[in-house]
């Protein structure tokens, strides 16, 4: 990291730096690592200007906002997705087959047949029938969790909404990778600012949405104390 320390960097340059290595770090996870040192040296070095912290905070401030609109989206795809038909075997070419001889060729049997043919594990993804829908149950308290929501999502079935979710996951993945190394960091004032933000986000999550943020409730088990009393 010999361009953070280097005697000639201004305050400009290295906030400019900082905007482009926490970009990294969240998008690019090939340089996440070489990102996230650069991230560090930075803040050792300048965390005591009021204005390269604040430009930080703005960043901070700026992934919970990202965090809280994929959460809307998430419960949003959910809401529409689980109450419809999950149809099984639409993407099988042998099962498309069987359903379209079905009336000629010996009905019902010849298209249980075909499917018993099918190997084991994908037989557990097929059903003939066409009115087999996937059921969710919603936790103990009412609260949508990831585990949940992706029991919805299927690339075969619905691919663009599957890949988004995916996106979505990545994502807060990279930020929480992020924000987990400066609280690691020893730097206080940012930790402090860090916590704060975190738990109004997941406060504001559950209270809107009725789902809890894994992610955001690890981040604020790195505090150290228990997390069901912070949110009292």
């Amino acid at each position: 990291m010999t361009i953070a320390n280097h005697s000639k960097l201004s305050l400009g340059i290295a906030t400019i730096l900082m905007d482009v290595a926490t970009e990294v770090a969240r998008k690019h996870i090939v340089f996440t690592r070489a990102s996230l040192k650069l991230v560090l040296a930075l803040l050792n070095r300048f965390s005591d200007n009021s204005y390269f912290v604040e430009n930080l905070e703005m960043i901070i401030s700026s992934y919970m906002k990202s965090i809280q609109t994929q959460d809307a989206s998430k419960v949003s795809m959910y809401s529409r997705l689980k109450d419809k038909p999950k149809l099984y075997g639409n993407n099988d070419p042998r099962l498309q087959k069987a359903i379209k001889r079905q009336s000629r060729k010996g009905g019902q049997t010849y298209l249980d047949k075909v499917v018993q043919t099918l190997s084991p594990k994908t037989t557990k993804k097929f059903d003939p029938n066409p009115e087999a829908v996937l059921s969710i149950d919603l936790g103990v308290d009412g609260r949508l969790d990831d585990s949940m929501i992706a029991k919805c999502f299927d690339h075969r079935l619905y691919p663009e909404e599957t890949t988004q979710y995916i996106n979505f996951k990545t994502n807060e993945k990279m930020i929480v990778n992020l924000l987990q190394c400066i609280i690691h960091s020893g730097h206080s004032h940012l930790g402090t600012f860090i916590k704060a933000q975190v738990l109004s986000t997941f406060v504001k999550i559950e209270q809107k949405h009725k789902f809890r943020n894994k992610g955001l409730h690890y981040l604020l088990g790195l505090y150290g104390k228990d997390v069901e009393m912070l949110l009292k």
